[in-house]
């Protein structure tokens, strides 16, 4: 599964959420700096710990997961959750699990996002 962040649409939404095999988010759009922070703090579920990697809400996973995939979800998203713990990608308080970052980003604005 995977988090998409398009920077021009201003949304932030789960794609691929029956693939509970790995978590990423994937940013495209316009490249810039204050896309990037508005998009992000508007959606209030993600959070850019360095360019190559994010902290994902494991609530807003489940609510989206959960509305999309239905059924046996719910245990297979518990079993990644439960790999990603194993590898040290829960936050302490295990709401949030980190995720690898892909930017496909337009470089017409040719800001450097890091």
């Amino acid at each position: 599964m995977h988090v998409q962040v398009d920077l021009d649409q201003a949304i932030v939404y789960l794609a691929d959420a029956e693939d509970t095999h790995r978590l990423l988010v994937v940013v495209s759009g316009s490249e810039s700096r204050d896309a990037v922070e508005r998009v992000l703090g508007d959606a209030g579920s993600i959070d850019l710990d360095d360019p190559d990697h994010a902290w994902v809400s494991i609530g807003w996973l489940r609510t989206k997961g959960g509305a999309v995939a239905g059924g046996a979800w719910g245990d297979r998203f518990d079993a990644l959750l439960r790999h990603a713990d194993e590898d040290g990608h829960l936050s302490d308080d295990r709401t949030l699990v980190r995720a690898p970052v892909e930017w496909t980003l337009n470089e017409e604005e040719g800001e450097e996002i890091d």
